[in-house]
């Protein structure tokens, strides 16, 4: 009877870890999930809410291996958050919206890509600007338009957005709608370089190796930029960033990549 009593209490010790541990990784969704359903939210509320789910689905198909047709529900339901997020005023679901929409294998909506980057660029997004500059440069949802990129470049730039900075480089490089001048470009490029944005970087290595831009072919100094650590690629992800603890982390990490 001891015993039946002592493996009782063992298996009951054993539960309360494994519902301490749940609710310990899960209570910033489950506490977000409660008031999603019990309250109303504001739009950067539901956005944060709608980010949350978004992580927790990439973090549920690592553990569970869930099915094609299930990940695809899951997704859906995720992107009608970002919707109505959006259409409350949420400029960060604007920009996630735009992030899900460009990342659809099926057709996307590229006009309303377009409306909803230039919405958010407008409120002042940074990664918004930089991605309406990338529309106006591909002539994507809108006529190609170098000024304009230009335009929108810069006011990423103001807010420190290495990505703009290395597009400014290029638009300098190849003479878009700017007279072509090496060395401005390479100064962009550096600036972009030293943030840790991979693309400024690889632009540096580029150009060294092969003698171009106004540099000199120099393998050795083209190799000294292409061994220098990154942190930033042009991927904006969707905002706000969870861990795998679904604890938000910083959007951009100040960080090395191998």
């Amino acid at each position: 009877m001891n015993l039946k009593k002592y493996y009782l209490g063992v298996f009951i010790l054993f539960l309360g870890f494994v519902g301490f541990n749940y609710l310990k990784h899960n209570w910033n969704y489950l506490s977000a999930s409660y008031k999603y359903h019990f309250k109303e939210l504001s739009a950067d509320e539901l956005n944060q809410y709608a980010a949350l789910q978004y992580y927790k689905n990439i973090n549920d198909h690592f553990r569970s291996k869930e099915d094609e047709i299930t990940r695809a529900k899951k997704a859906l339901e995720v992107e009608s958050l970002f919707e109505q997020a959006a259409d409350k005023g949420s400029t960060l679901a604007k920009l996630n919206l735009v992030t899900l929409y460009l990342r659809k294998k099926e057709e996307i909506p590229v006009s309303q890509i377009f409306q909803l980057s230039k919405e958010a660029a407008e409120a002042g997004n940074a990664d918004a600007q930089f991605r309406v500059g990338v529309l106006f440069h591909q002539g994507f949802g809108t006529d190609i338009n170098y000024q304009k990129a230009m335009y929108w470049y810069k006011k990423a730039v103001e807010q420190g957005n290495p990505a703009g900075m290395n597009n400014i480089g290029v638009l300098y490089q190849r003479g878009l709608g700017v007279e072509q001048n090496g060395k401005i470009s390479t100064e962009w490029y550096i600036k972009a370089a030293n943030l840790g944005y991979a693309n400024g970087i690889e632009n540096m290595f580029q150009n060294y190796y092969r003698g171009l831009n106004g540099l000199p072919e120099n393998e050795e100094e083209a190799m000294r930029w292409r061994e220098m650590c990154y942190y930033r690629s042009e991927d904006i992800p969707i905002q706000p960033v969870f861990d795998f603890n679904l604890n938000i982390k910083e959007t951009y990490p100040n960080t090395c990549k191998s």
